[in-house]
């Protein structure tokens, strides 16, 4: 695990609206994950550059919004995951063997991504939402075919520190209207959707398939991550290591 600055850790904090905090010496695993989202009324237009929804595009941003307390109206819900330790002993060996090769391949992707530049010379491209957390999407891996591909991510999550420089945060992946929503692990992780459609956020495998849905994933080593898998952001960090 990467040590930062206290001026980092601070302010990712602040830019994520952290209210998840676990003790020093406690488990993370015990940790329960809960999560309020806001869902957008999308317009019922098409967003072309993502392959979904004009809600399913903004959703992203509200959800990242959300975040950081500026989300905007809509239905609110609350959703929330079991303790990661008991998502991973009730999954199977399987189960838990796709989330490790999952999370490790995602990893590796996302490596040269650390550096702002050479995401978008790889086809990523920064919304025109947010302000610090920002959305970056890819429309040549929205348009592929492929759903829940680690070397593929659809999108990418940066927070703005207060030096101004860019931290990468992690993926999204995202599954269009009628697309399958990919579930290798069970129920170690779960799609959301923002769709008022859907009346929940977190999305029950194989529902909600008429809704654009979407997965973060977690993988900055600049503040420790209790759960990768939970949404939102804030709801998968505890404490932070800084020296």
């Amino acid at each position: 695990m990467a040590v930062v600055t206290a001026g980092l850790v601070l302010g990712l904090a602040a830019a994520c609206g952290s209210t998840t905090t676990a003790t020093p010496g406690v488990s993370p695993t015990t940790t329960t994950s809960t999560t309020t989202a806001g869902h957008h009324r999308g317009d019922g237009g098409t967003d072309r550059s993502m392959g979904g929804t004009t809600g399913g595009m903004q959703g992203m941003t509200d959800d990242m919004d959300g975040v950081i307390g500026e989300g905007t109206g809509g239905h609110q819900h609350s959703a929330s995951l079991p303790p990661l330790a008991s998502r991973l002993a009730a999954a199977t060996e399987t189960e838990r063997a796709a989330a490790t090769d999952l999370l490790t391949r995602i990893r590796a992707t996302l490596a040269p991504f650390e550096s702002e530049p050479a995401a978008r010379a790889a086809g990523f491209v920064p919304n025109p939402y947010g302000h610090r957390l920002i959305h970056y999407r890819n429309v040549a891996n929205r348009r592929d075919g492929h759903e829940l591909d680690p070397e593929h991510p659809e999108g990418l999550v940066y927070v703005r520190n207060r030096s101004g420089a860019l931290v990468l945060l992690g993926a999204v992946f995202t599954v269009a209207p009628g697309e399958t929503a990919p579930a290798p692990a069970g129920d170690i992780f779960g799609w959301h959707t923002h769709d008022p459609r859907c009346n929940t956020f977190l999305v029950p495998a194989g529902g909600c398939s008429e809704t654009f849905r979407m997965l973060h994933i977690w993988t900055t080593t600049a503040v420790e991550v209790l759960d990768p898998w939970t949404q939102p952001f804030r709801a998968a960090i505890g404490h932070t290591s800084a020296p």
